[in-house]
Protein backbone atom coordinates (compact mmCIF):
# COMPACT_ATOMS: atom_id res chain seq x y z
CA UNK A 1 0.00 0.00 0.00
CA UNK A 2 2.43 1.97 1.01
CA UNK A 3 4.58 1.68 -2.78
CA UNK A 4 1.37 2.20 -4.08
CA UNK A 5 0.56 5.74 -2.48
CA UNK A 6 4.06 6.37 -3.47
CA UNK A 7 3.40 6.06 -7.16
CA UNK A 8 0.28 7.91 -7.39
CA UNK A 9 1.91 10.23 -5.42
CA UNK A 10 4.86 10.74 -7.91
CA UNK A 11 2.53 10.46 -11.06
CA UNK A 12 0.49 13.65 -9.41
CA UNK A 13 3.45 15.67 -8.98
CA UNK A 14 5.32 14.95 -12.75
CA UNK A 15 1.47 16.15 -14.00
CA UNK A 16 1.48 18.96 -11.76
CA UNK A 17 5.14 19.98 -12.98
CA UNK A 18 4.27 19.12 -16.81
CA UNK A 19 6.18 21.80 -18.07
CA UNK A 20 9.16 21.94 -16.10
CA UNK A 21 9.24 17.18 -17.12
CA UNK A 22 8.95 18.22 -20.64
CA UNK A 23 11.56 21.40 -20.50
CA UNK A 24 14.01 18.44 -18.68
CA UNK A 25 13.05 15.55 -21.10
CA UNK A 26 13.69 17.65 -24.15
CA UNK A 27 17.26 19.30 -22.53
CA UNK A 28 18.44 16.27 -21.34
CA UNK A 29 18.10 14.23 -24.93
CA UNK A 30 20.01 17.43 -26.56
CA UNK A 31 22.33 17.18 -23.91
CA UNK A 32 23.13 13.17 -24.37
CA UNK A 33 22.81 13.44 -28.45
CA UNK A 34 25.51 16.39 -28.74
CA UNK A 35 27.36 16.00 -25.37
CA UNK A 36 27.29 12.41 -23.58
CA UNK A 37 27.16 10.37 -27.29
CA UNK A 38 30.39 12.14 -28.92
CA UNK A 39 32.87 11.50 -25.98
CA UNK A 40 31.26 8.53 -24.63
CA UNK A 41 29.97 6.39 -27.44
CA UNK A 42 33.53 5.49 -29.52
CA UNK A 43 35.49 4.97 -26.15
CA UNK A 44 32.75 2.71 -25.20
CA UNK A 45 33.27 0.38 -27.93
CA UNK A 46 37.39 0.86 -28.34
CA UNK A 47 37.84 -0.45 -25.06
CA UNK A 48 34.83 -3.31 -24.65
CA UNK A 49 36.20 -4.58 -27.61
CA UNK A 50 40.20 -4.35 -26.92
CA UNK A 51 39.21 -6.68 -23.44
CA UNK A 52 37.26 -8.97 -25.42
CA UNK A 53 40.10 -9.27 -27.86
CA UNK A 54 42.73 -9.92 -25.25
CA UNK A 55 45.82 -8.49 -27.39
CA UNK A 56 46.27 -5.24 -24.77
CA UNK A 57 46.48 -8.04 -21.80
CA UNK A 58 49.36 -10.00 -23.30
CA UNK A 59 52.50 -7.00 -22.37
CA UNK A 60 51.23 -6.67 -18.67
CA UNK A 61 51.05 -10.87 -17.90
CA UNK A 62 54.03 -10.22 -16.46
CA UNK A 63 53.16 -8.39 -13.58
CA UNK A 64 52.51 -9.65 -9.87
CA UNK A 65 49.17 -8.87 -9.58
CA UNK A 66 46.00 -9.99 -12.18
CA UNK A 67 46.92 -8.36 -15.47
CA UNK A 68 43.23 -8.55 -16.45
CA UNK A 69 42.49 -5.78 -13.38
CA UNK A 70 45.12 -3.75 -14.79
CA UNK A 71 43.91 -4.13 -18.37
CA UNK A 72 40.24 -2.62 -16.70
CA UNK A 73 41.65 0.00 -14.29
CA UNK A 74 43.40 1.04 -18.08
CA UNK A 75 40.73 0.81 -20.56
CA UNK A 76 38.21 2.60 -17.43
CA UNK A 77 40.01 5.35 -16.90
CA UNK A 78 40.38 5.91 -20.47
CA UNK A 79 36.57 5.17 -21.24
CA UNK A 80 35.40 7.10 -18.62
CA UNK A 81 32.19 6.05 -16.39
CA UNK A 82 30.63 3.50 -16.31
CA UNK A 83 32.92 1.59 -18.83
CA UNK A 84 34.83 0.19 -15.83
CA UNK A 85 31.88 -1.45 -14.20
CA UNK A 86 31.26 -3.05 -17.71
CA UNK A 87 34.63 -4.16 -17.72
CA UNK A 88 34.53 -5.98 -14.73
CA UNK A 89 31.14 -7.14 -15.30
CA UNK A 90 32.54 -9.06 -18.29
CA UNK A 91 35.62 -10.16 -16.68
CA UNK A 92 33.25 -11.44 -13.89
CA UNK A 93 30.94 -12.88 -16.48
CA UNK A 94 33.92 -15.02 -17.98
CA UNK A 95 35.78 -15.93 -15.16
CA UNK A 96 38.61 -14.16 -14.63
CA UNK A 97 37.32 -12.22 -11.53
CA UNK A 98 35.65 -13.16 -8.32
CA UNK A 99 32.72 -10.85 -6.68
CA UNK A 100 35.52 -9.64 -4.23
CA UNK A 101 38.38 -8.49 -6.73
CA UNK A 102 35.65 -7.18 -9.02
CA UNK A 103 34.42 -5.42 -6.13
CA UNK A 104 37.93 -3.52 -5.20
CA UNK A 105 38.86 -2.97 -8.81
CA UNK A 106 35.33 -1.06 -9.40
CA UNK A 107 37.17 1.74 -6.72
CA UNK A 108 40.14 2.81 -9.19
CA UNK A 109 38.41 1.57 -12.39
CA UNK A 110 35.86 4.70 -12.45
CA UNK A 111 36.55 7.91 -14.42
CA UNK A 112 34.91 10.50 -16.13
CA UNK A 113 37.76 9.69 -19.40
CA UNK A 114 39.63 12.22 -21.26
CA UNK A 115 36.95 12.75 -23.92
CA UNK A 116 34.44 14.10 -21.51
CA UNK A 117 36.81 16.37 -19.65
CA UNK A 118 38.70 17.68 -22.37
CA UNK A 119 36.01 17.71 -24.72
CA UNK A 120 33.01 19.08 -22.38
CA UNK A 121 34.38 20.25 -18.86
CA UNK A 122 37.43 22.04 -20.55
CA UNK A 123 35.39 23.91 -23.19
CA UNK A 124 31.87 24.56 -20.81
CA UNK A 125 33.48 25.26 -17.80
CA UNK A 126 37.29 26.14 -17.94
CA UNK A 127 36.84 27.53 -21.44
CA UNK A 128 40.09 26.07 -22.86
CA UNK A 129 39.58 22.05 -23.50
CA UNK A 130 43.53 21.77 -22.43
CA UNK A 131 41.89 22.72 -18.91
CA UNK A 132 40.10 20.00 -18.47
CA UNK A 133 43.48 17.93 -18.23
CA UNK A 134 43.38 18.90 -14.71
CA UNK A 135 40.73 16.65 -13.14
CA UNK A 136 40.96 14.24 -15.57
CA UNK A 137 45.25 13.84 -14.66
CA UNK A 138 44.08 14.57 -10.72
CA UNK A 139 41.51 11.51 -10.91
CA UNK A 140 43.84 9.33 -13.00
CA UNK A 141 46.77 9.65 -10.65
CA UNK A 142 44.26 9.06 -7.32
CA UNK A 143 42.96 5.63 -9.30
CA UNK A 144 46.50 4.19 -9.59
CA UNK A 145 47.22 5.33 -5.66
CA UNK A 146 44.54 3.49 -5.07
CA UNK A 147 45.31 0.40 -7.10
CA UNK A 148 49.03 0.74 -5.61
CA UNK A 149 47.65 0.31 -2.05
CA UNK A 150 45.03 -2.34 -3.35
CA UNK A 151 47.01 -4.77 -5.72
CA UNK A 152 48.15 -7.46 -3.08
CA UNK A 153 45.19 -8.35 -2.57
CA UNK A 154 43.96 -9.30 -6.23
CA UNK A 155 44.49 -12.94 -7.24
CA UNK A 156 46.68 -13.96 -9.88
CA UNK A 157 45.39 -15.78 -12.73
CA UNK A 158 48.80 -16.25 -14.48
CA UNK A 159 47.16 -13.58 -16.97
CA UNK A 160 45.51 -16.73 -18.41
CA UNK A 161 41.65 -16.50 -19.50
CA UNK A 162 38.85 -18.91 -20.45
CA UNK A 163 40.60 -20.14 -23.80
CA UNK A 164 38.12 -22.76 -24.43
CA UNK A 165 35.73 -22.95 -27.34
CA UNK A 166 36.28 -21.14 -30.60
CA UNK A 167 37.89 -17.33 -30.21
CA UNK A 168 35.53 -14.38 -32.12
CA UNK A 169 37.27 -12.64 -35.27
CA UNK A 170 37.91 -9.27 -35.07
CA UNK A 171 34.49 -8.43 -37.44
CA UNK A 172 32.28 -10.71 -34.68
CA UNK A 173 33.96 -8.93 -31.61
CA UNK A 174 33.53 -5.38 -33.62
CA UNK A 175 29.78 -5.94 -34.49
CA UNK A 176 29.26 -7.39 -31.04
CA UNK A 177 31.15 -4.39 -29.26
CA UNK A 178 29.33 -1.41 -31.70
CA UNK A 179 26.12 -3.39 -30.75
CA UNK A 180 26.49 -4.03 -26.70
CA UNK A 181 27.93 -0.08 -26.46
CA UNK A 182 24.82 1.31 -28.37
CA UNK A 183 22.38 -0.56 -26.00
CA UNK A 184 24.77 0.53 -23.60
CA UNK A 185 24.39 4.18 -24.31
CA UNK A 186 20.30 4.39 -24.15
CA UNK A 187 20.87 2.89 -20.74
CA UNK A 188 23.08 5.58 -19.76
CA UNK A 189 21.13 8.26 -21.74
CA UNK A 190 17.64 7.03 -20.00
CA UNK A 191 19.12 7.51 -16.53
CA UNK A 192 20.34 10.99 -17.66
CA UNK A 193 16.65 11.78 -18.65
CA UNK A 194 15.42 10.56 -15.23
CA UNK A 195 17.54 12.54 -12.97
CA UNK A 196 16.84 15.40 -15.84
CA UNK A 197 13.54 15.41 -14.89
CA UNK A 198 13.92 14.61 -11.12
CA UNK A 199 16.04 17.82 -10.52
CA UNK A 200 13.33 19.89 -12.86
CA UNK A 201 10.62 18.46 -10.12
CA UNK A 202 12.80 19.42 -7.41
CA UNK A 203 13.44 22.84 -8.95
CA UNK A 204 9.56 23.68 -9.34
CA UNK A 205 8.90 22.41 -5.79
CA UNK A 206 11.88 24.12 -4.38
CA UNK A 207 12.58 27.52 -5.99
CA UNK A 208 15.19 28.34 -3.55
CA UNK A 209 17.19 25.34 -4.91
CA UNK A 210 18.65 26.89 -8.00
CA UNK A 211 20.69 29.23 -5.26
CA UNK A 212 22.74 25.84 -4.48
CA UNK A 213 24.64 25.28 -8.34
CA UNK A 214 26.46 22.50 -6.87
CA UNK A 215 23.11 20.29 -6.22
CA UNK A 216 22.35 19.84 -10.06
CA UNK A 217 25.83 18.14 -10.70
CA UNK A 218 25.55 15.91 -7.57
CA UNK A 219 22.25 14.57 -8.94
CA UNK A 220 23.41 14.43 -12.96
CA UNK A 221 27.45 14.89 -13.04
CA UNK A 222 26.56 16.84 -16.89
CA UNK A 223 25.24 19.30 -15.04
CA UNK A 224 28.52 20.59 -14.09
CA UNK A 225 28.91 22.33 -17.88
CA UNK A 226 26.72 25.00 -16.30
CA UNK A 227 29.33 25.76 -13.85
CA UNK A 228 31.22 29.09 -14.36
CA UNK A 229 34.72 29.44 -13.88
CA UNK A 230 36.17 31.20 -11.23
CA UNK A 231 39.90 29.92 -10.76
CA UNK A 232 41.43 27.47 -8.17
CA UNK A 233 37.95 27.14 -6.44
CA UNK A 234 36.33 25.81 -9.45
CA UNK A 235 38.88 23.17 -10.34
CA UNK A 236 38.76 21.41 -6.75
CA UNK A 237 34.69 21.72 -7.06
CA UNK A 238 34.98 20.54 -10.69
CA UNK A 239 37.57 17.60 -9.72
CA UNK A 240 35.59 16.65 -6.78
CA UNK A 241 32.25 16.34 -8.46
CA UNK A 242 33.97 14.44 -11.52
CA UNK A 243 35.44 11.98 -8.67
CA UNK A 244 32.09 11.57 -7.25
CA UNK A 245 30.27 10.72 -10.57
CA UNK A 246 26.97 11.71 -9.34
CA UNK A 247 24.09 10.03 -8.35
CA UNK A 248 22.95 9.70 -12.07
CA UNK A 249 26.46 7.59 -12.72
CA UNK A 250 25.59 5.42 -9.54
CA UNK A 251 22.83 4.21 -10.54
CA UNK A 252 24.35 3.12 -13.79
CA UNK A 253 27.04 1.47 -12.06
CA UNK A 254 24.03 -0.06 -9.39
CA UNK A 255 22.62 -1.38 -12.35
CA UNK A 256 25.46 -2.62 -13.76
CA UNK A 257 27.05 -4.68 -11.04
CA UNK A 258 23.08 -5.94 -9.87
CA UNK A 259 23.42 -9.72 -8.84
CA UNK A 260 27.09 -10.15 -9.94
CA UNK A 261 29.31 -7.98 -7.36
CA UNK A 262 28.47 -5.49 -4.60
CA UNK A 263 29.65 -1.61 -4.45
CA UNK A 264 29.95 -0.89 -0.75
CA UNK A 265 33.53 -0.30 -1.47
CA UNK A 266 33.42 1.80 -4.06
CA UNK A 267 31.11 4.31 -2.89
CA UNK A 268 33.32 4.27 0.46
CA UNK A 269 36.30 5.02 -1.36
CA UNK A 270 34.57 8.32 -3.11
CA UNK A 271 35.45 10.36 -0.15
CA UNK A 272 39.36 9.05 -0.41
CA UNK A 273 39.31 9.54 -3.90
CA UNK A 274 37.54 12.84 -4.17
CA UNK A 275 40.01 14.20 -1.45
CA UNK A 276 43.34 12.80 -3.45
CA UNK A 277 42.10 14.00 -7.11
CA UNK A 278 41.21 17.17 -5.47
CA UNK A 279 44.87 17.65 -3.68
CA UNK A 280 46.59 16.68 -6.98
CA UNK A 281 44.28 19.08 -8.85
CA UNK A 282 46.16 21.94 -6.33
CA UNK A 283 49.81 20.77 -7.39
CA UNK A 284 48.78 20.58 -11.23
CA UNK A 285 46.60 24.12 -11.55
CA UNK A 286 49.97 26.46 -11.48
CA UNK A 287 51.31 23.99 -14.77
CA UNK A 288 47.78 24.78 -16.27
CA UNK A 289 47.15 28.58 -15.30
CA UNK A 290 49.15 29.98 -17.80
CA UNK A 291 46.90 28.98 -20.65
CA UNK A 292 44.63 31.70 -21.64
CA UNK A 293 41.20 31.04 -21.97
CA UNK A 294 39.84 30.54 -25.73
CA UNK A 295 36.25 30.27 -26.86
CA UNK A 296 35.81 26.39 -27.24
CA UNK A 297 34.28 24.74 -30.06
CA UNK A 298 32.02 23.00 -27.25
CA UNK A 299 29.91 25.14 -25.61
CA UNK A 300 26.50 25.41 -23.72
CA UNK A 301 24.90 25.79 -26.87
CA UNK A 302 25.23 22.44 -28.08
CA UNK A 303 22.96 20.82 -25.30
CA UNK A 304 20.37 23.82 -26.49
CA UNK A 305 20.63 23.31 -30.01
CA UNK A 306 17.71 23.97 -31.96
CA UNK A 307 17.58 21.71 -34.30
CA UNK A 308 15.16 18.97 -33.32
CA UNK A 309 15.62 16.32 -35.89
CA UNK A 310 18.67 15.09 -34.79
CA UNK A 311 18.25 14.30 -31.22
CA UNK A 312 15.14 12.52 -32.54
CA UNK A 313 16.75 9.97 -35.11
CA UNK A 314 19.57 9.34 -32.98
CA UNK A 315 17.14 8.21 -29.86
CA UNK A 316 15.80 5.94 -32.45
CA UNK A 317 18.51 4.59 -33.57
CA UNK A 318 19.68 3.33 -30.41
CA UNK A 319 16.21 2.39 -29.84
CA UNK A 320 15.91 -0.19 -32.83
CA UNK A 321 19.61 -1.26 -31.72
CA UNK A 322 19.01 -1.90 -28.67
CA UNK A 323 16.17 -4.20 -29.23
CA UNK A 324 17.93 -6.33 -31.96
CA UNK A 325 20.87 -6.34 -29.59
CA UNK A 326 18.48 -8.00 -26.70
CA UNK A 327 16.63 -10.19 -29.19
CA UNK A 328 19.68 -11.71 -30.52
CA UNK A 329 20.90 -12.47 -26.70
CA UNK A 330 17.85 -14.07 -26.12
CA UNK A 331 18.45 -16.16 -29.39
CA UNK A 332 21.70 -16.65 -28.65
CA UNK A 333 20.75 -18.31 -25.01
CA UNK A 334 17.40 -20.00 -27.06
CA UNK A 335 20.10 -21.91 -29.54
CA UNK A 336 22.40 -23.45 -26.25
CA UNK A 337 22.32 -27.19 -26.40
CA UNK A 338 20.78 -28.09 -23.03
CA UNK A 339 22.43 -31.06 -21.56
CA UNK A 340 22.11 -34.10 -21.42
CA UNK A 341 20.47 -36.38 -18.43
Amino acid sequence: CLWAALTLAAIAVSIGCIDSVKEAVIDSVRVCVYNIMPSLFAACVITTAAQRLGTLEAPLRGLKTDSAVVLAMILGNLGGYPIGARLLKELLDGGRLSKRDAEAALAFCFSPGPAFCFGVIGGCVFKNPAMGGIPYFSITAANFILFLFLKRSFQSHGGKGDDSGKKASFSEVMTSSVLSSANAMLAICSQIVFFSVLTGILKRLLPGIESLPLIEPILEISRLCELSFSGIPSVLEVTSLLAMGGLCVWMQIAGIASGSFPIRLFIASRPVIMLLASAISMLLYPLFAGLAPSVSVFSRSLSIHKNAGIPILCIAGLVFISISYTKGRKKSRQDIPMPAR
